[in-house]
């Protein structure tokens, strides 16, 4: 319903209202050492600057119905499909938000200043969930209500300039033309519908990132699992994952899709600093999804650290997702509950650039997000991982699968780890390679014992930290097989042997063995090896007969062996692609597969 009054936006409450939200301002920005500074010098300079490219304040793609009336010079936003209550109302652009009350007039709301004399205004919010502080175009700020002097759920918009508020409004670049009779203009959203949403720029990378040149010396090679042993008593076999029926769908694997990428805005995170990114509504995971799957990436850190990925509603947890070198890019996949509204955080150890890839979301039930939780850090024990040490970890009673970040320190000598339930024969694969000294992390999707547990090996001397991200219950759709090795280039496993060359690469992956990924499956969980390449650059992952996406799974130097998890989207021949930018061995293992669309 639309409102019958209640704007207080006059000149003397506006310029009350700039110097109270500089010192809010001032105070969040002191306080947690967010996101100002990702945005561009001067931002929010009081200056007269041009009119931000403002969009409909609601999530990409929803349709909304504008109304006004003679004198308002505000629009007031309904749904007629739907009960308005509770949806979520997005920034219309990049900004600083305040969030305020008052008893009439525009109830609970929230004001962002967008630099240049620029504000928008947001009113008759639920008090609850509303956002203040650096908020970008697209995050949820807020929920429809009916607060302050409202006749009914709705959402009061207004735009300002220079403390003046202004008779028309602009979305998309073009002048809004709200009706004056109900139910008034039909709108659909655009707002942060593609491309970055670092600093407002809008637009999609179509160069694939590639490792960052350095001039330090190539890792040596690490070793990975040897070739296969002669079968054991005891070893997996077609009983290990039934591959009918797939079950529930579970998991919607979605054509890889940058997120964030600070490289836009040309500055790194700050040591310490938190990137929130947003991963649902739009085009991205539904709001109601149980975790989305981000593939992150460190470009250039300017010293050795790691990346803690989390949902923003929560406090960060001593877990991290991500390890890396000085100059080094690396990347991981991680499996994470978001917010309430959909945001996750990523925060940062040491300066670096970060890169956030969506490569799906699960359905609500087919994931039970678990923190990160550490789970073991020999660390705290005073003494590594002997060559060939296994250890048990419980992951969860009950659940079929988990996902748990491993991460290597201080390892004596190149090696490998392998993880697998504890009551199956070790298998032939690799979950983590890495070479001496090195501290790096992969995520692995591992199948559970009866009793919840999962065993880790390393083969040589090295710290081990786990991490777990995620319980799958059993009948979730989530399949975890015994890790099982699909391709090996050295010696002509899958594919012919020596070195794959550049270009795309088509890998059959389902209905190849009776332990196989079935066919019918979605996508597979594959854990990617890249061995001794002839150059720095990357790989990408993606569905068989789309265009190479925009981003990487995997980031490597000349010489190295560095390996990410990937989740695979299979076209209906049950194969998966892989666009290789240099020569090199390639090793896939496969870890699971998914139920899904």
């Amino acid at each position: 319903m639309s409102s019958a009054g209640g704007s207080i936006g006059d000149r003397s409450a506006a310029r009350r209202l700039l110097g109270r939200r500089r010192a809010v301002v001032g105070a969040v920005v002191g306080a947690l050492g967010l996101l100002c500074g990702l945005l561009a010098p001067g931002r929010f300079a009081d200056a007269a600057g041009p009119m931000p490219r403002f969009e409909i304040p609601f999530p990409c793609g929803e349709t909304w119905w504008a109304l006004t009336r003679d004198g308002h010079k505000a629009v007031d936003w309904n749904r007629i499909d739907v009960d308005d209550t509770g949806l979520h109302v997005v920034a219309a652009a990049d900004g600083i938000a305040e969030i305020d009350e008052e008893p009439g007039g525009w109830g609970s709301y929230v004001l962002i200043d967008h630099g240049g004399g620029w504000w928008t205004v947001y009113a008759h919010l639920q008090s609850a969930g509303r956002v203040s502080g650096p908020v970008r175009q697209g995050q949820v700020i807020g929920r429809v209500g009916a607060t302050g002097n409202a006749q009914g759920e709705h959402l009061h918009y207004e735009q300002w300039k220079d403390v003046v508020k202004q008779p028309v409004l602009y979305a998309s670049g073009a002048p809004l033309q709200p009706g004056t009779t109900w139910p008034g203009t039909s709108y659909t959203s655009r707002n942060a519908c593609g491309g970055s949403t670092i600093g407002g720029a809008g637009s999609v990378d179509t160069t694939p990132p590639t490792a960052a040149p350095t001039t330090a010396a190539p890792a040596p090679p690490a070793t990975i699992a040897p070739a296969p042993p002669a079968p054991a008593s005891g070893s997996a076999s077609a009983t290990d994952e039934s591959p009918s029926p797939l079950g529930p769908a579970s998991f919607v694997a979605t054509a890889p899709r940058r997120l964030s990428d600070t490289r836009d805005i040309d500055r790194p995170l700050r040591p310490g600093e938190v990137l929130p990114v947003p991963v649902a509504g739009g085009s991205r995971a539904p709001y109601d999804a149980a975790a989305v799957a981000l593939n992150v990436t460190a470009v250039e850190p300017d010293g050795a650290g790691y990346l803690t990925v989390y949902p923003c509603d929560r406090p960060r947890p001593l877990a991290s997702n991500l390890n890396y070198s000085p100059g080094a890019t690396v990347a991981n996949l991680s499996v994470v509950q978001p917010s309430d509204y959909g945001w996750v955080c990523i925060y940062t150890h040491r300066a670096t650039h970060v890169l956030v890839d969506l490569q799906g979301w699960y359905v609500p039930g087919a994931a039970e997000p678990a923190g990160p939780l550490r789970l073991v850090d020999t660390r705290d024990r005073g003494l590594p991982l002997a060559p060939g040490e296994v250890v048990a970890l419980a992951a969860g009673s009950g659940a079929m699968a988990a996902a748990i970040n491993l991460t290597v320190t201080q390892a004596a000598e190149p090696g490998f780890l392998t993880a697998w339930p504890c009551d199956r024969a070790r298998p032939n694969a690799s979950n983590l390679n890495f070479s001496a000294g090195d501290t790096v992390a992969n995520l692995a999707l591992g199948q559970l014992a009866a009793d919840g547990t999962i065993c880790v090996r390393s083969s040589a001397s090295a710290h081990l930290v786990v991490d777990l991200l995620a319980r799958h219950p059993a009948g979730g759709g989530q399949h975890a097989t015994v890790p099982r090795r699909l391709v090996d280039t050295r010696d002509g496993t899958g594919l012919p042997a020596g070195m794959v060359p550049a270009g795309v690469l088509r890998v059959p992956v389902s209905g190849r063995t009776a332990d196989s990924v079935p066919a019918g499956a979605a996508a597979a969980v594959l854990n990617v090896t890249v061995i001794d390449p002839s150059s720095e650059g990357f790989v990408s992952v993606f569905a068989c007969g789309t265009a190479v996406p925009a981003t990487s799974n995997v980031n490597y130097r000349a010489g190295q062996t560095v390996a990410n998890v990937a989740v695979a989207p299979l076209d209906a021949a049950g194969y998966a692609c892989l666009f290789v930018q240099k020569p090199m061995h390639l090793v896939i293992d496969q870890q699971g597969w998914v139920a899904g669309s």
